[in-house]
């Protein structure tokens, strides 16, 4: 991380790493972040979650799963092979190390650091998209304080951390011209949970800026290290691993949806949301040659494969599958407010139902980030 937060660039420059105030703002982000989130693992480990609640979905993995895929671990069995596990295996190996010393609050810890981690490099990112600090700001703090972040990341401790952190680091590296750096980050994503693969057709943007000899180093790299990885699973327990980490097995009707106030979306919603996601395609087309299209266009990836997962796996959709999505849109925001309306979806995403409704709010994200963005100059000034 040093040499992240003393080398981001704003237009291809560096951010001064010289300047005792960019390194202290990028400290502070990090602080600010990383202090809210171990408050609420210290509330957790001494009170509980939250009671449980359908509508927040707050359900209780972290200490009624994971802790116990870790005594498994703990107890010699293999994941997959020794006992149900469905997500991809450095996941669990990251988390192992710390259970071992420090138990429940250790075992967080990854999960912790990474979510802060995520706001400094979503800093970066805008920085580098928008040349702007004081949007850059805005964006890191407007996922720092996001709702959904801290609700799922650092009170119930879910697993999309650490996975999304080297997401936006695959993002960030692209955007620095290090795409086989970057390739190598997003093997780590798919290997900590696999939806991260989802992100792959970002790298399609740059094909006419590498040759074919950086494409093939790149997808020996990535496959490289998904086969490195996952080789002792595929020589122990081949169709169970395979089928785990594709979640075949995963058929959790836990509840049915309902939408309380708003009845008639539900049945509407298998219609709608192809079609908004097909006007949000349209409407990036012509937003390809702007400098944060690929994090936007990696959101709308995001969003586009969760949404089929819904139909594919249904009941088993929930609204913090859609985080990545809204953190990559955070990363795109381009000016301060693009990252307030963005921080507004994520707390509307905790207010309202569960169930389809979220499907539609990540593409009705991305048009109004398309709209803000023609609205508002650089300056943040109104057009």
């Amino acid at each position: 991380m040093a040499q992240s937060v003393e080398g981001f660039r704003v237009a291809g420059k560096e951010l001064s790493p010289n300047r005792v105030s960019e390194r202290s703002l990028i400290v502070m982000l990090f602080v600010v972040a990383l202090a809210m989130r171990l408050a609420l693992v210290y509330y957790g480990s001494v009170h509980g979650v939250l009671q449980f609640n359908l509508y927040i979905e707050n359900f209780g993995d972290f200490a009624g799963t994971y802790l116990s895929w870790l005594k498994a671990l703990s107890a010699g069995l293999m994941p997959y092979s020794g006992f149900f596990y469905q997500y991809t295996p450095l996941f669990l190996y990251l988390l192992y190390p710390f259970y071992v010393i420090g138990g429940y609050t250790g075992a967080a810890l990854p999960i912790v650091l990474a979510d802060a981690g995520a706001s400094v490099i979503i800093y970066a990112i805008v920085a580098r998209v928008s040349g702007s600090r004081r949007a850059a700001l805005a964006a890191g703090l407007a996922y720092a304080f996001s709702p959904l972040a801290l609700l799922y990341e650092g009170l119930l401790l879910f697993s999309v951390e650490p996975m999304l952190l080297f997401v936006l680091l695959a993002v960030y590296l692209l955007y620095e011209e290090r795409p086989v750096y970057s390739v190598a980050c997003l093997a780590i994503a798919v290997l900590l949970r696999q939806e991260a693969i989802f992100l792959l057709p970002i790298y399609l943007l740059s094909y006419r800026k590498y040759g074919i000899g950086t494409y093939v180093k790149m997808a020996t790299v990535f496959a490289g290290l998904l086969l490195l990885v996952s080789a002792p699973f595929l020589l122990t327990a081949p169709a169970q691993y395979l089928s785990d980490v594709m979640y075949l097995s995963c058929r959790c009707d836990i509840y049915s949806i309902w939408l309380p106030f708003l009845p008639q979306i539900d049945a509407a919603v298998p219609w709608l949301v192809p079609l908004l996601a097909a006007m949000v395609a349209f409407v990036l087309y012509g937003e390809r040659r702007k400098k944060n299209f690929a994090v936007i266009f990696g959101a709308f990836l995001f969003a586009v494969f969760v949404a089929a997962f819904g139909y594919t796996h249904p009941h088993t959709l929930f609204r913090y599958y859609y985080l990545p999505a809204y953190a990559l849109l955070v990363a795109a925001s381009r000016k301060w407010q693009m990252s307030a309306t963005l921080f507004c979806a994520m707390a509307l995403s905790i207010i309202l139902p569960p169930g389809p409704v979220q499907e539609l709010l990540p593409f009705a994200s991305i048009l109004a980030l398309v709209a803000i963005d023609a609205v508002y100059p650089t300056t943040g000034r109104r057009k």
